[in-house]
């Protein structure tokens, strides 16, 4: 519903059983022009460390990754 008003916005989940563990890489060849788009995570720190440290290697810039970190502790 909240979407809808948002015609520039594109949201997209990706979970498979199949691709394993999430890869960057793999996203990265699925995403067009990867390094320009916005990524927003949601994880435990280490996690989180690690999806920035893919990301940044791939081009993508910091000021791009917006995070939210916790954890169960």
């Amino acid at each position: 519903e909240y979407m809808k008003d948002l015609p520039n916005v594109k949201f997209e989940l990706w979970i498979s059983e199949k691709m394993g563990r999430f890869s960057v890489d793999s996203l990265a060849q699925s995403v067009a022009d990867i390094a320009e788009r916005e990524f927003f995570v949601c994880g435990p720190p280490p996690m989180m460390k690690a999806i920035k440290d893919q990301l940044s290697a791939i081009g993508v810039s910091a000021d791009r990754v917006h995070t939210e970190e916790f954890s169960m502790t």
